[in-house]
């Protein structure tokens, strides 16, 4: 409701805006403290401009820069340099200050340890999930191979009565369950990482944060190693106890 009494204009002018041609220097995407996009409809983004700038953009307001309002300060140390414990009191020494001004200081690492909680946890759970579905594709493709080899125990014998070499055979096996295995991987990782590059896209756009993509190789050498000794466990062991076999028990097996 409209503000009324003795001397309160009922109809006040309306609040006027100033407006000031400025010629940027860059755009950027993102900086601490301050909201930027890359996007040209969002229009809530902050504008940097030096100190003397400021002063003369407040129209009187400012008389000198001594005198301009500073709500945050951005204190960057290298980490390198110092160690836990000096960090720790420079903390507390900002905190006391800081207390007799009203201030408030805050720790970027203390913030960071929830997040490190956060993404170890679903490292976790991401490896472990991985190790799960890697133990039933092992043992899936173990009763493919040894139903393969089963079924094609007289083929076995024929060659082995031609003078083919168990080793040889083996080969064969390994390198038919190593390219099975192995292209059935690869193409996973490749539609896998297409799809967690779109979600990645996406989520910075509707977000409009600088989301980058993190290819996860510590999964990616997991899941390729582990493929490359399931191809091998699966294939060698059964194509090894049908070679062990004489020709004549190859010949005489039941499928």
């Amino acid at each position: 409701p409209p503000i009324s009494g003795p001397g309160v204009d009922p109809n006040p002018p309306p609040p006027q805006s100033r407006y000031t041609r400025l010629r940027p220097l860059a755009f950027l995407r993102g900086a601490a403290g301050a909201k930027f996009s890359g996007y040209p409809e969002a229009d809530d983004q902050d504008l940097l401009v030096s100190l003397p700038s400021f002063m003369r953009l407040s129209d009187g307001a400012v008389k000198s820069v001594a005198d301009v309002p500073i709500s945050i300060y951005l204190l960057q140390i290298d980490e390198k340099a110092v160690t836990d414990a000096q960090l720790d009191h420079l903390a507390r020494r900002l905190r006391s200050i800081g207390a007799q001004h009203s201030c408030f200081v805050g720790d970027v690492r203390r913030r960071n340890e929830a997040l490190t909680v956060a993404l170890e946890a679903m490292d976790f759970f991401s490896g472990a999930t991985t190790t799960v579905a890697m133990s039933i594709s092992f043992f899936s493709l173990t009763s493919s191979m040894y139903a393969n080899i089963s079924e094609q125990a007289k083929e076995i014998g024929m060659l082995r009565a031609l003078g083919v070499r168990g080793r040889w055979i083996q080969r064969v096996y390994t390198l038919e369950a190593f390219t099975l295995v192995m292209s059935a991987t690869l193409l996973g990782l490749v539609m896998g990482t297409l799809v967690a590059f779109t979600v990645t896209a996406q989520r910075a756009l509707f977000t409009r944060l600088p989301v980058p993509f993190v290819f996860p190789w510590t999964i990616f050498f997991w899941v390729v190693g582990a493929s490359f000794v399931s191809a091998l466990a699966a294939s060698f062991v059964p194509a090894t106890k049908k070679v062990r076999k004489s020709i004549a028990g190859l010949m005489r097996s039941v499928t």
